[in-house]
Parts: structure tokens; C-alpha cells; sequence
């Protein structure tokens, strides 16, 4: 929701602007004088169309918003979190099914099969593999708690902002993830984990036990995730708004902000948050064998220094890989709406003239 109180008045401005460079450069080199003087003539009579037009235009931008939203959960969230869990190169592993699915399939698809390679090496066998679990909706596995998660979130840092030494941005920002460590850690568990018949309130484990373990990489992550958002618009902002120079360098520091600030510190937080998975719950993908090993030592859970120490060169260059995929889908899925948008402008400017 706040990607879209954030970019919505830039959208419609976005829109505006490119309705007018449809009309004022595109359409007179494609179409002759008196076809353009047609259309003016009739702009008068298709007022209607035109208001029928926009509100659809407007339903539409909503859909396609609320589909990039779900898109970016299902790659951002739980593509990358079974990335940063899984074993590099399992031996053999039988995934976990939905019941009725396992019925359907030959008794030979039901043993062990050797996987030379990670579920989550490729888009393709992690989608595979979770549609393989509970269908479709395994691609949104975990929703519930991520909503409760952002609302928690929201009322308390609202809260917050009534008192006057909190009103501060890095205050809130370092005190309200830590009250709601709980919600985040069952958020990871349920995306690892075989699906459960509990509410994601029963599968919270405890606060002070998820606090020791979480505490010092939660502010890590949203430390590095406000320098991702804040310094490189500072850094363009002390070159001026039309300075080229600028916008590339806040362009570098922003990816090497993600590259090896952002994304380290979401993968060590994940891996402590899965060390915290209780020992009956039984992952959907081979989970990293050294996320268990604090337990035989007597371990509460896995450290900070040893979730980072323990993450092998293949898992980094497989999350690393990762990364580029998925943003690459989010990038061809912009293009792709962008074309589609400048198409139906240029259709409906040459039916109602507007």
C-alpha cells in the first residue's frame, strides 16, 4: 500500500504527460491533417467515451499494480528467502506434497530422486516445485503474515510518532521492527515450511527467545534498507535534479548499496530466522545442514557471525543469480505494460480525439 499512496499522483501525472506527446508529436507524423482535424471535430461529441475510457484506464492501472505487488512478493520474498536456506547440492531429497497430489502420481515418482542441482538454482524449478506443493497458491504462501506483519508495523510506528522523543525517523526505525520480530520469523517459517493447518499466530515462537536471535541482524537489515532508499536520492540531490553526474553516481551507490549491503543482510537474517524453525516442521526444500548444527552443540540458535560465515560461494553466487532474474521479470514486466498503455493511448486518442 505505501508503493502506492507513494507512486500513484507520479502515475497519473506520467499519464497525462504521455497522452499529450501522443497528441501533440506522435499522431501528426502518423496521420495526415484532415484525419487530425477529424478528430478534433468529434472530441466535442465522445465526451462520454472519453470518461468511460479514463475509469476504465484507471481500473486497469489498479490491476496491474495489485499483479506487479503479488509478482514482486512471490519473487522478492519467497524465491529468495528458500535461496538463502537451501543445501548447495543435495544428495537426494523427496519434496513435500499436498496428499491428494501424491495419490495421483506413480509409485515411481514417490522415491528418492537425485537432483544435481538446488530447487532454487533456476524461476522455472522453483515455480515447478511450489506449484507442486499446494498449486497455485503456494506462490503466495505466507500472505496472511506478511499483512499482519505490515499492519503491526504500520499502528506501531504510528504510535510512535505521538511521542515526541520517537518522532525521530531512526528511532522508529531501529525500536518497531524489534516489536515485531515474532510475526517476521513465523513469516519465514511458514514460506519454508510444509503447508500447516495453524494460524500463523500459533506458529510465533517466543518473543525473548526471537529476540536475542533476531535483534542485532533486523537492525542490520533495516539500517542497510534505509541507506538503499535515502543516500543515493542525497547524493543525486547534491548535484542538482538536472545533473547527469548525479543520477549515475546515486545510480552506482544505490546497487552496490543492494548488491552487498541489502542483500547480505537480508540473507544472514533469514537463515537466523530459520535456525529458529522448531525441529517437528519439515521444510519443502532441503534445508542447509549448518542451519541445524547450534542445536547439536547446545546452541539456542545460529549467531550472526555464523549464519554470514556458514553461507558456502555457491549459495552466494545462486542468490547473487537470483537477484538478476528477478529483477529482470520485474523490469520485462514494466516494459511490457508500458508498451501495452502507449498502444491503447494511441487507439483511443484516434477514436474519441483526445
Amino acid at each position: 500500500m505505501e508503493v502506492i499512496h507513494t507512486f500513484w499522483p507520479k502515475v497519473i501525472d506520467r499519464v497525462d504527460d504521455l497522452r499529450q506527446v501522443v497528441k501533440g508529436h506522435v499522431l501528426p507524423k502518423i496521420l495526415p491533417e484532415k484525419a487530425l482535424a477529424g478528430l478534433v471535430a468529434r472530441s466535442e461529441e465522445n465526451k462520454g467515451t472519453a470518461l468511460l475510457v479514463n475509469i476504465l484506464f484507471s481500473v486497469q492501472l489498479f490491476v496491474v499494480l495489485f499483479i506487479f505487488l503479488i509478482l514482486s512478493y512471490t519473487l522478492n520474498h519467497i524465491f529468495l528467502s528458500l535461496a538463502a536456506i537451501e543445501d548447495d547440492a543435495p544428495a537426494s531429497y523427496t519434496p513435500v506434497v499436498d496428499k491428494d497430489i501424491e495419490e495421483r502420481k506413480e509409485v515411481a515418482d514417490e522415491t528418492h530422486v537425485p537432483r544435481p542441482e538446488p530447487i532454487t538454482s533456476s524461476l522455472r524449478s522453483m515455480y515447478r516445485h511450489l506449484c507442486s506443493i499446494e498449486g497455485k497458491r503456494s506462490l503466495l504462501r505466507g500472505l496472511g503474515c506478511a499483512i499482519a506483519y505490515r499492519l503491526a508495523f504500520i499502528a506501531i510506528a504510528g504510535i510512535f510518532s505521538f511521542i515526541p522523543f520517537m518522532r525521530f525517523g531512526i528511532l522508529t526505525l531501529l525500536v518497531t521492527p524489534l516489536l515485531v520480530v515474532q510475526l517476521a520469523t513465523a513469516w519465514t517459517h511458514i514460506i519454508i515450511s510444509a503447508p500447516s493447518k495453524k494460524p500463523f499466530w500459533r506458529r510465533m515462537p517466543p518473543f525473548l527467545l526471537t529476540f536475542r536471535a533476531t535483534a542485532l541482524p533486523t537492525v542490520a537489515y533495516y539500517i542497510a534498507g534505509a541507506l538503499l532508499e535515502k543516500l543515493p536520492s542525497l547524493i543525486e540531490a547534491q548535484f542538482g535534479e538536472t545533473d547527469v553526474r548525479g543520477f549515475l553516481l546515486g545510480l552506482v551507490i544505490y546497487w552496490v548499496l543492494a548488491l552487498f549491503v541489502m542483500i547480505p543482510s537480508s540473507a544472514v537474517l533469514t537463515r537466523i530466522e530459520a535456525s529458529l524453525l522448531p525441529e517437528e516442521e519439515e521444510t519443502i526444500i532441503p534445508l542447509d545442514r549448518a542451519l541445524t548444527l547450534h542445536k547439536v552443540e547446545g546452541k539456542e540458535y545460529m549467531s550472526m557471525v555464523d549464519a554470514w560465515k556458514s553461507m558456502s560461494c555457491a549459495t552466494w553466487i545462486k542468490l547473487y543469480k537470483l537477484y538478476v532474474k528477478t529483477t529482470a521479470v520485474s523490469i520485462l514486466f514494466f516494459v511490457i505494460v508500458g508498451l501495452v498503455a502507449l498502444i491503447e493511448f494511441i487507439i483511443v486518442t484516434l477514436v474519441t480525439g483526445h
